[in-house]
């Protein structure tokens, strides 16, 4: 199953900070309405894949190869964006948003080293790159895939007795984690100065004061409950996608 998903003109909620006393910190919420899902249904049986992956470098990158002729599914479900500049930024990612069998566990099986995850970001799709929306069209309409996955930064950000922990957030039902939008002062922006790998917008929190394993979705409302809860302590974890 393919899904996509879109974002409209954000709501604004304002939460109390953690660890402060009066100050507020600004959350930008993205709702995700049934208007502007769209999913593509596979019913056939499934295939055993070969295991063949070729590794591309440093930068997070290798491929992966599916094939659906015999299964008719790649078993993941997908986040882009469907309408120009949705995220607003130049990121623009293709990200798997779901794993659920197909070609994709069969993957997972005979190739651990490599295997997918949610929250990769797939950055070209049997050649082509670019927006999400046209690899997503390729995806829709082959029977047989090479990706080009690259897999984000694990970032570990504490937020620890600070006043605001200074993000803009978004989020959206069909998206991964709480997407960053921006990074205002605070506790985020402070651990920055001296962090090698940088927060920055387009970055998706995925746990909070937890561990992040990549198999099953990450739900915006369970993290938001979470980031509500924590009294001025906890670890952030944060999938950051470098520049193409």
């Amino acid at each position: 199953m393919l899904c996509c998903c879109g974002i409209e003109e954000p709501k604004k909620l304002e939460l109390a900070a953690s660890g402060g006393a009066g100050e507020e910190q600004k959350l930008t919420f993205v709702p995700i309405t049934a208007d502007t899902a769209k999913e593509v249904n596979e019913d056939l049986p499934e295939q055993k894949l070969p295991a063949s992956v070729r590794v591309l470098g440093e930068d997070g990158q290798f491929e992966v190869r599916l094939d659906k002729r015999s299964s008719g599914s790649y078993g993941f479900s997908l986040e882009y964006d469907f309408k120009e500049r949705v995220h607003a930024d130049a990121k623009d990612p293709c990200l798997l948003l779901s794993l659920h069998g197909g070609a994709a566990q069969q993957w997972n099986e005979t190739s651990p080293e490599q295997r997918l995850k949610v929250g990769d970001r797939i950055v070209a799709v049997n050649g082509t790159s670019g927006a999400s929306q046209a690899i997503f069209d390729v995806i829709k309409g082959t029977q047989e895939a090479t990706l080009t996955i690259q897999r984000p930064k694990e970032l570990k950000v504490p937020i620890k007795n600070c006043r605001a922990i200074g993000l803009d957030l978004a989020y959206a039902d069909s998206a991964v984690g709480l997407i960053i939008k921006q990074v205002n002062p605070g506790c985020v922006q402070k651990w920055n100065e001296s962090a090698t790998s940088k927060v920055s917008a387009g970055d998706r929190i995925v746990a909070v004061g937890g561990s992040y394993t990549g198999d099953s979705e990450v739900t915006a409302a369970t993290l938001l409950d979470q980031l509500k809860s924590k009294e001025g302590e906890a670890t952030l974890t944060i999938l950051s996608f470098p520049p193409l």
